[in-house]
């Protein structure tokens, strides 16, 4: 579901731009940066010896994603009530991914079932511990569960050393426990 977000909400930029005659899209620079990216994934096509055709439409998905991220951020984040929703919804996904990346090492450990939403084969890593599991809460790949939540960590912190009341600094301060852990369980 989240491999699908940008493109379920870029209808929405196209629905709002319909529906409100001044909303105009705006093309940022780094989407043609990004278009430019897009054609380095070209060598996976040629060489299927070497790479199977669905690292191709693997990498090409996430590349568009990359771009549509830009493009979604600047067309709708207009004003600062805005921004606020959108960091707010980041963080809350960044623990929820963070939360079910920890309940996949935490079910592998003591049910011994694996649930993976990795790309490919189950990401298993050897470690002091043995081979071992890594996260990917709701990414396909660890290393972005823990980027992910490496973005997510300075505007926690932020959030819980501005936070008006010991409630919300609990709070934040569980977030910043669990995005570490996620961050550690990912191995990377």
């Amino acid at each position: 579901l989240i491999a699908l977000m940008p493109f379920i909400v870029i209808l929405f930029v196209f629905a709002e731009s319909l529906r409100l005659p001044n909303f105009q899209i705006v093309l940022p620079g780094v989407m043609f940066f990004g278009l430019l990216l897009i054609l380095l994934d070209i060598p996976y096509i040629t060489a299927n010896h070497i790479y199977p055709p669905g690292r191709f439409i693997i990498n090409f998905l996430s590349l568009a994603k990359g771009v549509l991220v830009a493009f979604i951020f600047v067309n709708l984040i207009r004003s600062e009530r805005y921004l606020a929703i959108a960091i707010q919804a980041f963080l809350i996904v960044a623990f929820i991914s963070a939360l079910i990346g920890i309940g996949q090492i935490a079910l592998v450990y003591f049910m011994g079932i694996t649930i993976n939403f990795a790309s490919e084969a189950a990401e298993w890593k050897p470690n002091f511990l043995g081979l071992t599991l890594r996260a990917t809460g709701l990414t396909t790949w660890p290393s972005w569960l823990a980027d992910f939540s490496v973005l997510a960590l300075p505007i926690m912190l932020f959030r819980c050393f501005n936070a008006t009341s010991l409630l919300w600094r609990t709070i934040y301060l569980i977030g910043l426990l669990v995005l570490l852990s996620a961050i550690f369980l990912t191995l990377t």
